[in-house]
């Protein structure tokens, strides 16, 4: 894999144009410089797409968003996205990004977790329903995987957005 050779931070205030600088920059690169632009909001995608035409943003492939994305890596497109995509890149991502010499843009400070607020109902069903899927220690409210995991694809799913 490639190494990284620099990082730039770009910090100021909220609405100082951070973000249109560098699409600006990324527009005079031209379609050969390969970027990959990620962002948490889906605008900014669509923003960048109409400044910088040859930007793509992956679609579903298989009904895949994830599939979408590789096949642009693949195809060595400069790709915008989202953070919440972004998170979900695979040992396969990683190594087409690096094989092919992406620089990575991250739009805005990416946020690994998440807080989610649920109903009883549904923490009852993933606790202690037909399919358990986490286990929560009573005394920090600390929630953890349990050894076996359902293989029902649809389950698999909705835990994984969990994870």
């Amino acid at each position: 894999m490639n190494k990284m050779s620099s990082i730039t931070i770009i910090d100021s205030i909220c609405g100082s144009g951070k973000s249109t600088v560098i699409r600006q920059r990324l527009y005079k690169e031209g379609p050969d410089h390969r970027a990959l632009f990620v962002t948490p909001y889906l605008d900014e995608i669509a923003r960048t797409i109409e400044e910088i035409p040859w930007f793509k943003q992956p679609e579903e492939v298989d009904g895949r968003k994830l599939d979408g994305l590789k096949l642009l890596l693949t195809e060595g497109e400069c790709i915008a996205t989202t953070h919440a995509l972004f998170m979900r890149l695979d040992d396969e991502c990683r190594t087409l990004i690096s094989s092919v010499g992406y620089e990575l843009i991250m739009d805005e400070a990416l946020s690994p977790t998440e807080e989610i607020i649920i109903n009883r109902k549904d923490y009852d069903a993933i606790t202690d329903g037909e399919f358990p899927l986490i286990k929560a220690d009573p005394d920090t409210g600390n929630i953890t995987w349990r050894e076996e995991r359902p293989m029902d694809p649809q389950i698999m799913i909705a835990a994984n957005s969990l994870n």
